[in-house]
């Protein structure tokens, strides 16, 4: 940016409440600041993006058709959270538009690894079940809702992913007498030895764990990564928590796996289509925990990823890297300091 163009960014409307937390990051700065309630189609992108330097995204596509559309001005595009599915990235690198997710937000990585552990335990101790018969008169019929009730203690954990949340949530596993083993081919063994978890290979993961919890990135590596082949992997005892992303679990054999008794229940914030289809079998199962993708969400982790996403987006449009960027190939392209 020329040192005399009024920096405009814009950002998706997000249901967390008003822009303080934005604002807060701007601290002052003379900058054409809008949120935009635009929906998640690419031409709602487009159209509320138009001559913005910088993009603040929720769920909303940026597709090589929307970043296309949108530079050269376009610069940044920083996203509301960790994940980055649905943003192009080497599209992006193509035009020298930085990519940036909330990585270095320890309130919202608390919040994500928070859930997997809630999922865990509500699995564990059948909650949803044990709530409904606890909102009756009949007690005495908790009786054979409780056959099998699952200990934790000295079982194992397996992880699929260990990065910030992944680690987080290896060492909150702990605190309940959990072993983790976990699988991720970008992990040391320094990492792992630091949160406590045996870094392994994906089917001693699958075969030993008497809970897995999803925590990687979606990918085309990751995408179906937990299909009909590692579900015949897994002991029919074990309990599936996925608070990444619905399609790096292929949702149809995990169903099939459900109804066949293969596994014996799941934790679920994320699912292949949001908010799921009316028929969609999971919603059905009791054995089934869904959470509407929520597991980030909290008074104190919302504002941080908020303020969080427009930082990096300040950082780039002001000549500096952001505090994390999802293609760094993209140096090749712009010079920040």
């Amino acid at each position: 940016m020329s040192g005399t163009e009024r920096m405009k960014i814009v950002a998706q409307i997000m249901d967390w409440g008003g822009p303080e937390a934005e604002l807060e990051a701007l601290g002052g700065m003379d900058v054409d600041f809008s949120i935009v309630p635009f929906g998640n189609s690419e031409d709602a992108v487009i159209a509320a993006a138009r001559g913005a330097h910088g993009l603040l995204l929720g769920s909303g596509p940026a597709s090589r058709r929307v970043i296309e559309a949108l530079v050269p001005t376009l610069k940044v595009i920083s996203r509301y959270g960790v994940g980055y599915d649905a943003v192009d990235l080497q599209a992006a690198t193509d035009h020298g538009v930085v990519v940036a997710n909330v990585r270095t937000g320890g309130v919202f990585n608390q919040e994500m690894s928070n859930h997997a552990i809630l999922l865990l335990l509500a699995c564990a101790k059948k909650l949803p079940t044990m709530n409904r018969i606890g909102h009756t008169a009949s007690w005495g019929d908790r009786t054979p809702h409780t056959r099998p009730m699952v200990s934790i203690y000295d079982q194992v954990l397996g992880l699929i992913g260990l990065g910030d949340i992944g680690a987080m949530t290896a060492r909150k596993a702990q605190a309940f007498d959990l072993k983790v083993l976990a699988y991720d081919p970008f992990a040391t063994q320094e990492k792992a030895a630091a949160c406590g978890a045996e870094l392994t290979h994906l089917d001693r993961v699958l075969r030993e764990s008497d809970f897995i919890s999803v925590h990687c990135p979606l990918t085309p590596d990751t995408k179906g990564l937990v299909g009909k082949r590692e579900f015949g992997v897994m002991k029919p005892s074990v309990y599936l928590i996925n608070t990444a992303r619905g399609p790096i679990i292929d949702e149809q054999a995990m169903i099939a796996a459900l109804q066949e008794g293969r596994i014996a229940g799941a934790g679920l914030d994320v699912l292949e289509q949001e908010p799921p289809a009316p028929d969609n079998p999971l919603l059905q199962m009791d054995n089934v925990i869904i959470t509407p993708h929520c597991a980030g969400i909290s008074d104190r982790g919302t504002y941080n990823v908020k303020k969080k996403a427009m930082e990096n987006a300040v950082r780039v449009l002001t000549g500096r890297w952001p505090e994390s960027v999802v293609n760094p190939a993209v140096s090749e392209k712009v010079s920040l300091q």
